[in-house]
């Protein structure tokens, strides 16, 4: 006889592949952004799923290090002030022969983590949450990858990556957190390690309407409405590109930071800024990540 628990998960993993579309409607009434998460997506590999604003100094680093690693990159830009766009349409014509890369534009200013987004309402065109599910809703294979215009894959990090992906077609579903090691350039363009700063977050997932992102009380989060069995990838193959030159933390309404993580990098962040080198760092050198970060042309 089944346990009671098996029952139940049998009864979710049914649930999980019923016939079952989601609508989002906005607010706002602009039916030009609405859009629909399919049930599930049968397409096998894996989508990157990269939303960016404002990166023209690491998004072709970000995109040269992952263009032969998924199927599709789905880049989404938000309404960037800067180079951004013009990069990233200029490198798909450029490096991209197998149109890997697919460019889309969210032009709606997006709440900031904290405050803002805890006032947004999360069907609203300016929640984070609206607009984490629409760039979702773009990404046609059935596993999608959340991939940070200001991340790369570091050295040797690409097979560990590939290797997991070809687990995903074998296995029930799952939702894979990743950790990501946060990197620091100083002033001085040298780039550090902070050990301890190596951030887990669940990052790649089914890509199916009962995986998607709902409103948390200080950003958007990702969760699952059925059972789906949870794992923690091991190696550390990213890196988190900070840049004491740029305004790291514009995304965030208020600096009263609700977590240990992101008080530590924002502490991290201005020590460096003004010339100090935390003792917990560790100064990197060579090719440390598969496209080295260039400077940007003037």
């Amino acid at each position: 006889m089944p346990t009671i628990i098996e029952v139940i998960r049998s009864t979710c993993h049914k649930l999980l592949h019923r016939n079952a579309d989601i609508v989002f409607r906005n607010r706002e009434g602009n039916v030009d952004y609405d859009f629909v998460l399919p049930a599930r997506r049968t397409l096998p590999g894996v989508s990157a799923m990269v939303r960016a604003k404002n990166e023209s100094r690491k998004v072709i680093t970000c995109l040269s290090s992952i263009l032969h690693l998924f199927d599709e990159i789905v880049f989404v830009d938000n309404g960037s002030a800067d180079d951004t766009l013009n990069l990233v349409t200029q490198f798909k014509a450029e490096r991209d022969r197998y149109d890997i890369l697919t460019i889309f534009r969210y032009p709606y200013a997006i709440a900031r983590c904290g405050d803002e987004h805890r006032m947004t309402p999360s069907n609203s065109l300016h929640s984070l949450v609206y607009y984490y599910n629409w760039c979702l809703s773009k990404c046609r294979y059935e596993y999608v990858f959340k991939w940070d215009a200001d991340m790369a894959v570091a050295t040797n990090g690409t097979g560990a990556l590939r290797d997991l992906f070809k687990t995903l077609r074998t296995q029930e579903p799952t939702i894979w957190s990743i950790p990501v090691q946060t990197i620091y350039r100083g002033g001085n363009r040298v780039w550090y390690a902070a050990r301890g700063e190596i951030n887990t977050e669940p990052r790649l997932a089914p890509n199916r309407a009962a995986v998607r992102y709902h409103k948390a009380r200080h950003w958007e989060q990702l969760r699952s409405q059925v059972y789906i069995q949870r794992e923690r990838f091991q190696p550390v193959c990213i890196y988190e590109l900070k840049d004491v030159a740029e305004d790291e933390f514009s995304h965030w309404s208020n600096v009263d930071f609700p977590t240990e993580r992101k008080r530590l990098e924002w502490r991290h962040f201005q020590q460096l800024k003004q010339g100090e080198v935390p003792d917990t760092f560790e100064r990197l050198s060579g090719d440390f990540i598969e496209q080295v970060y260039k400077e940007p042309s003037s």
